[in-house]
């Protein structure tokens, strides 16, 4: 018999080298390139300010060694001029900030520095509206006719935002004044009158919004913002007296300061209780040509003549 063949086996020994640890980024630096990054930041933040008060510090000497005098609109002013007394406006004074508003869209022209004023000579209107309806009812058919002015502003929009925060207190005041009205009906209404249903859910809802009597500080606010409103609007529209009863209406009412440039909505109105009705509506930019000529005359929609006169101010004005 033959003796059985033997394959040699290989024996897998485990190794003695430890396995290598994985690497780990350093947060030292990251540390060290954040902080290198603020260093160098701040030095270049010092340098543009340095530059910049250099270059003011230059402006300003040579401003102090040639003026001579005051200066008027946007230009800087120095100490020596601080010490002069101020001319009165003149003309020309007017004609410079006129073209200063021009170059400079958020240099607002205010009305002493324009130089005329729009007067509302007179005013004929149809006698009857553009459906052929009177103006007003039987026996006073005639219209109360009263011209308003606007001028194209950028005040306007303070003042819208004014009057949103005016209309809030407002809203408050009146639902007060409808729950105590509907609360005094409740109590005249004897039990099993139908009406009781009506004001009692009326209450509910009420007081559910949150009606309450403004405290003293929001009626104050209500008040402050009502003379801010009014002194603002004053600046860009300005009305005439109301002539009662006539389609023939002489005013002679000085309104808006004015100028070249100035984009102007004309409304002729009849008054009335409630709301005013519109007889006429009109756009104008004044131009230096409507100022040389001085008095205009217009016609639209109803408004058979609007005469107009553009008058120059005098220096006290």
């Amino acid at each position: 018999m033959s003796e059985p063949s033997t394959t040699p086996v290989l024996e897998v020994l485990p190794t003695d080298e430890p396995t290598p640890p994985p690497v780990k980024s350093s947060s030292l630096g990251i540390i060290k390139n954040i902080a290198l990054f603020f260093i160098v930041a701040m030095g270049v933040m010092m340098a543009y300010h340095f530059i910049r008060i250099l270059a003011l510090w230059g402006d300003t000497t040579q401003s102090a060694a040639t003026t001579s005098g005051p200066t008027f609109g946007p230009a800087r002013f120095t100490s020596r001029d601080a010490n002069t007394n101020i001319r009165p406006r003149m003309a020309n004074d007017r004609t410079q900030d006129t073209e200063e508003v021009r170059s400079n869209p958020k240099r607002r022209l205010t009305n002493a520095e324009r130089s005329y004023v729009l007067i509302v000579e007179s005013a004929v209107v149809k006698p009857r509206k553009a459906d052929g309806r009177v103006w007003d009812l039987p026996p006073f058919e005639r219209p109360d006719p009263f011209v308003r002015i606007e001028r194209t502003d950028p005040l306007k929009e303070e003042v819208t935002k004014l009057e949103g925060d005016a209309n809030d207190l407002k809203r408050l005041q009146e639902k007060w004044k409808d729950l105590q009205s509907a609360e005094d009906r409740l109590k005249k209404l004897r039990t099993g009158d139908k009406s009781r249903d009506f004001y009692e859910r009326k209450v509910t809802r009420l007081k559910d919004e949150g009606a309450r009597p403004l405290t003293s500080t929001e009626a104050q606010k209500l008040q402050e913002l009502e003379k801010r409103i009014a002194k603002l609007r004053s600046e860009y529209v300005r009305t005439t007296p109301t002539v009662e009863d006539s389609v023939k209406a002489t005013f002679s009412a000085a309104t808006l300061p004015v100028d070249v440039g100035d984009e102007l909505t004309i409304e002729v109105l009849d008054a009335d209780i409630a709301v005013h009705d519109t007889i006429g509506e009109t756009r104008i930019v004044v131009t230096q040509d409507l100022l040389d000529k001085g008095t205009s005359e217009l016609r639209f929609a109803q408004v058979e003549s609007l005469k107009i006169h553009f008058k120059l101010k005098s220096a006290k004005q």
